[in-house]
């Protein structure tokens, strides 16, 4: 898996910086471009100055971009496109990832987990959902260091057989291990046949590689998945979404979203 664009949306905050160096880790290998965008609410006036109040903001914008590069320490060798858009964010970020071609949306996030902000919903979960490429959403206070631990969370989709296999390919650039991870809610023949299986396919289609699969029994995947990481600290969650019917949609998009708000870790999810 060959990442050579991606998007960064930034407000600015102070954890933006964190978030901007562990994308730049993560995807040095491969990384050729990468468009920085900042996302201001225009001005809903008919003010006679309303053209200037927005050079202003792109003024403003383009500034703060080029201190966060500079404090980054962005390589000379990748090309940065610096972009101040007015708009609604959610909206403006994907329009703009479709049009500069991204293969990857990065944002930081903060884990607000607030019952106000949990029933609004959180810009990183629409983005999860709505974006045709994948979003990699890096929670405040995640150790930014290049990963040693890489996570999968299998579901046991075909496609998932590939991730795995472009996963890999990411854990052996950074000498990470590489941990094939299912829920359950319960424990039984049929699903540790289930597990076995995928297993199985999965060293035939990486041989020689070292894995860890782990069948993990719990009733609630979020927390089951957390606890499972907890003891590692340089590591990145990666995650399957498939577009699914609107019920399906709805109970899995909570599970992701759960992770969203309670991870402490990166969290990379991958289209499907």
């Amino acid at each position: 898996m060959n990442i050579e664009r991606i998007l960064f949306a930034t407000d600015f905050s102070a954890h933006s910086v964190q978030a901007l160096r562990f994308a730049l880790k993560l995807f040095e290998h491969s990384l050729q471009e990468i468009a920085i965008l900042h996302v201001f609410e225009p001005p809903y006036d008919f003010s006679l100055r309303l053209a200037e109040r927005f050079q202003a903001e792109e003024e403003k914008g383009h500034k703060a971009i080029e201190q966060l590069c500079h404090e980054v320490g962005v390589p000379a060798s990748l090309k940065v496109r610096a972009l101040v858009v007015p708009g609604k964010v959610v909206d403006t970020v994907l329009e703009v990832a479709g049009a500069v071609q991204a293969q990857c949306i990065v944002s930081g996030t903060q884990g607000n987990r607030s019952i106000e902000n949990r029933v609004l919903g959180s810009t990183a979960a629409e983005l999860m959902e709505l974006a045709e490429c994948p979003f990699l959403a890096i929670p405040e206070g995640a150790v930014v260091e290049r990963p040693e631990h890489i996570f999968y969370a299998t579901a046991y989709r075909p496609k998932d057989v590939d991730i795995v296999c472009d996963l890999a390919q990411i854990a052996q650039v950074h000498q990470a291990q590489l941990h094939v991870l299912h829920v359950d809610e319960e424990d039984s023949f049929e699903k540790r046949l289930l597990f076995r299986g995928f297993q199985s396919v999965i060293k035939e289609q990486l041989p020689g590689v070292p894995l860890i699969f782990e069948h993990i029994c719990r009733e609630e995947v979020a927390p089951a998945l957390l606890d499972y990481m907890k003891p590692y600290n340089h590591a990145l969650l990666a995650l399957s979404y498939y577009r699914r019917s609107f019920w399906k949609t709805l109970f899995y998009h909570s599970k992701i979203e759960d992770l969203i708000y309670m991870a402490q870790l990166p969290l990379w999810v991958l289209k499907a």
